[in-house]
């Protein structure tokens, strides 16, 4: 086919422009280039879609032939799996899954909403799994190969950190089953004698929460570990200003964990849902490893049943500061031009006491201890703004801002939204660079009086 392309253009080019066939013969070159183009990807396209297709008869035919022995696996949980406070439908793995040829997952569930099970979990930036085929293997026999991954290349802040999403559609037949079985592997396109690379087998897929699902407009997440004596007032403040619920991912050892019994009167009062995640950072990561994957894990698992979610820590407050909005949601409703974005940033203000006098967490409340702040917020994009997400438009997130997402809106921190920070009584942060304290500001006083007396009628508190 090349020696006829060559040939016809050596005629052309020996008759020159005086060739009265010149526009014929052009034509007869462009369509050969292009079928012999054509050609070659189709054939190209085809021979890689036959490995991959002989894999899924592969593994269809091992999947069948394990399946005519397998043993029930409905409706049971092993010890590898921990559950929420109120239990649920929703487990969570004890500990990460890690294996060399596999990607560290974090957790995994069943969405019914995309009729798809997802994992989340972190990898290094060399690990080029958006470039792999993942395989999931239902205990019933199906299989179903993953949607496209999509690369996390973006780098920034402290200590860089990359994230997986995987996503298998998800048989019918489980869309009612409280839970299932499936195994997860990376298909093997290089050799057909080894199906797979790796495979993580008979993990236990249940529902991302409380079943039937409960729709929030406004909620907030964060991963605490042994900081109990500051969730009351962190939980009643944003309550009373228009939080809904709360979803509190608890990090210390779960047999030696207090939280679930501090936080009993609001998990009884519908408030708060306390989540296991007591892993621990891989060899050569750090304790973020561990915080963003329960950021993503907590968004993916509420994308259809949340709307706007929070993301702070402990000793962080969201503050209205316009009069006539008093509540977050009001900041959050009756604008089209939020439709499309992922988040709105919240300036960091740093609130404490002047020369650092010391405290008692039975003296006062947080807010009372802490009424002085300096003259301005901290400077954007430093590593000290935190977000309200719409999580449908969120795909990746770290800490400070959406890594891959829709754009985001930084609210205006003296009329709209300011993040209160009372990093002052943080016990793991005495050493943290804080500004002076000298500007008196009791605003945050006056909310909490008022969260105070609502919640003592709702607690029965006298």
């Amino acid at each position: 086919m090349l020696m006829i392309v060559r040939k016809l253009r050596r005629s052309y080019c020996n008759y020159g422009n005086r060739h009265v066939f010149r526009p014929i013969i052009l034509l007869v070159i462009s369509m050969l280039y292009i079928f012999f183009v054509t050609t070659l990807i189709f054939y190209t396209s085809r021979f890689g879609n036959r490995i991959i297709e002989e894999h899924i008869k592969r593994v269809s035919k091992m999947t069948q032939m394990a399946s005519q022995n397998k043993q029930e696996h409905y409706n049971v949980i092993n010890n590898n799996y921990l559950f929420s406070s109120p239990p649920g439908d929703a487990c969570y793995l004890r500990q990460k899954l890690n294996k060399p040829n596999m990607p560290v997952i974090h957790s995994f569930f069943a969405d019914e909403a995309t009729e798809s099970v997802i994992f989340v979990g972190v990898k290094w930036l060399s690990q080029n799994w958006h470039q792999a085929a993942f395989v999931c293997v239902f205990d019933n026999g199906d299989i179903s190969m993953s949607d496209p991954v999509v690369q996390d290349g973006r780098s920034f802040g402290y200590l860089t950190q990359f994230l997986i999403v995987v996503t298998c559609s998800m048989p019918k037949i489980y869309l009612k089953q409280p839970n299932f079985t499936l195994s997860l592997s990376v298909l093997n396109i290089t050799n057909l004698d080894e199906a797979f690379v790796d495979t993580y087998e008979n993990m236990t897929v249940c529902r991302p929460g409380i079943w039937p699902v409960k729709r929030y407009f406004l909620a907030m997440c964060t991963m605490v570990r042994n900081m109990d004596p500051f969730l009351p007032e962190w939980v009643e403040y944003h309550a009373y200003i228009g939080v809904e619920h709360f979803y509190i991912y608890d990090n210390a050892p779960y047999k030696n964990s207090t939280l679930r019994e501090t936080m009993k009167p609001y998990i009884d009062a519908g408030y708060v849902t306390v989540v296991p995640w007591p892993h621990r950072p891989s060899s050569g990561k750090t304790f973020l490893e561990i915080q963003i994957a329960h950021e993503n894990d907590c968004i993916w698992r509420h994308k259809h049943d949340v709307d706007w979610m929070i993301k702070v820590d402990v000793d962080e407050f969201v503050q209205p500061m316009n009069p006539l909005k008093p509540k977050i949601p009001d900041y959050l409703i009756d604008d089209s031009t939020l439709e499309t974005l992922s988040s709105i940033r919240l300036d960091n203000w740093f609130f404490g006491r002047p020369n650092r006098t010391t405290f008692s967490y039975k003296s006062d409340s947080i807010f009372e201890r802490n009424q002085y702040r300096p003259g301005r917020p901290t400077p954007q994009n430093i590593g000290r703004d935190k977000n309200i997400l719409q999580l449908k438009n969120v795909h990746y997130f770290k800490i400070h801002g959406v890594k891959l997402g829709g754009a985001a809106r930084s609210a205006d921190p003296y009329n709209e939204l300011r993040m209160v920070h009372y990093r002052m009584d943080n016990p793991r942060h005495r050493t943290f660079d804080l500004p002076d304290f000298r500007t008196l500001d009791t605003s945050m006083v006056q909310t909490w009086t008022e969260a105070k007396r609502h919640f003592d009628q709702i607690l029965g508190r006298s």
